[in-house]
């Protein structure tokens, strides 16, 4: 995690745009707690980043921030100030900001026009912080305008911070670990059934895409069942481990076989009903989808050998 953030920051304008505020030592003060503030509290930006992309995404891209997510989650945490506010962060400023920030640090096709990208998303709200709260003199520096932005505006207030959400007592449990265990034969085949459609042929370890995710819930009627789009967009991008630099990294856009057991998982309990249905019955549930996958995959094999 340490890593990641060093890698996020080094790819930010936040000292330059701290540096613009001042130029004495206290400045320079200010940018080392406004880093450690952002230090603390990035493993919740990425989760907030990665349920807001994916969950309020469109159709693929479900690995960065557009405009409509970005306005939603400014929206739903009241960042935004009423028209009229002296000095204040509009739409119009909040507008400009994400235009400002999409065009920070490297190029590459990870890094698409009209997105945000995690490293940019952080420099968006350093920006935010100090232009609602430092500006107006609400906070008298840029370390407490961003701590207050995170933990009163974004933390305390958005609707997306535990969504379908485990906590570590229920998921990782012995009656979990069993059935895991038990089923993956099962799950290692219905795995290289959907993985290795985009990996290149000298690639030795398959991955799967977002598109051979969503192929799989949908060859299993898990979308007509009711299960819900976002949730299994949000699951996928969640279930990855967090990788150093997602500008470099391809694998940041796939799942290897660990993260699909995880993913499954994770969907298992959604379809008991969320957060309000992880119960010492998540096992059950386990057994219960990796049999749904089972059924699905005989009755394709039969159809081919008809």
């Amino acid at each position: 995690m340490t890593a990641s953030f060093e890698t996020d920051y080094g790819m930010t304008k936040i000292e330059k745009t701290i540096a613009k505020k001042g130029k004495n030592e206290d400045e320079v003060f200010d940018e080392q707690e406004t880093k450690a503030v952002l230090r603390k509290y990035y493993g919740d930006m990425k989760q907030i980043f990665k349920n807001y992309a994916a969950g309020i995404g469109s159709g693929n891209e479900i690995f960065a921030m557009g405009k409509n997510a970005y306005y939603n989650l400014l929206e739903t945490c009241f960042i935004m100030d009423e028209e009229g506010v002296k000095g204040g962060l509009g739409r119009a400023e909040a507008g400009l900001i994400f235009v400002v920030a999409q065009n920070v640090g490297p190029k590459g096709s990870f890094n698409k026009k009209n997105t945000l990208t995690r490293f940019q998303f952080m420099d968006a709200i350093v920006d935010m912080a100090i232009r609602k709260y430092r500006d107006t003199k609400v906070c008298s520096s840029t370390k407490e305008a961003v701590e207050k932005l995170l933990s009163v505006n974004i933390l305390g207030k958005s609707d997306m911070k535990g969504l379908v959400e485990y906590k570590e007592g229920i998921m990782y449990t012995e009656e979990v670990d069993k059935v895991v265990k038990k089923n993956m034969p099962s799950l290692a085949a219905i795995f290289k059934v959907y993985s290795g459609k985009f990996n290149l042929p000298n690639e030795k370890d398959k991955t799967m895409s977002f598109v051979e995710w969503g192929e799989l819930f949908f060859d299993c009627d898990l979308l007509a069942d009711g299960f819900a789009d976002r949730n299994m967009r949000i699951i996928f991008v969640r279930s990855q481990q967090t990788v150093v630099d997602e500008m470099k990294d391809k694998s940041s856009r796939s799942m290897n076989v660990v993260e699909f057991v995880h993913g499954v998982c994770w969907t298992a309990a959604c379809e008991g009903g969320g957060e309000t249905g992880l119960g010492k019955g998540l096992g059950v549930l386990v057994q219960k989808l990796v049999n749904r996958f089972n059924q699905h995959l005989k009755l394709a094999n039969r159809k081919k050998k008809g």
